[in-house]
């Protein structure tokens, strides 16, 4: 597990994009849960991080595809899914394990 960012860097309704040993990471606070996703969208490798994210829903910038921020499920397009990494959270710090996709 790598210590990626503060808790109160991704508050509530919010998302954070970070690089980790190359890879790039997205977390997510869709409510009271922190996700962590590859910041990447499937169509064009868009970063997520640049797009919205309301009322659960993660949006990419450049074509709109829409995920799930609580499974990283595309929602249009069943079958499609975001590469997730396990978190956890120690001392208000929010650590990703980039080796632990799922």
């Amino acid at each position: 597990m790598i210590p990626v960012a503060d808790l109160g860097e991704v508050p509530p309704g919010r998302k954070l994009g970070r690089r980790v040993a190359g890879t790039r990471i997205l977390l997510v606070n869709a409510g009271s849960v922190i996700h962590s996703y590859e910041d990447r969208c499937w169509h064009r490798d868009v970063p997520l991080c640049d797009g919205k994210l309301e009322q659960g829903v993660l949006t990419c910038p450049a074509h709109e595809w829409r995920y799930d921020a609580d499974t990283g499920c595309a929602i249009e397009r069943p079958g499609v899914r975001l590469r997730r990494f396990p978190v956890r959270i120690e001392a208000a710090r929010i650590l990703v394990d980039i080796g632990g996709s799922r």
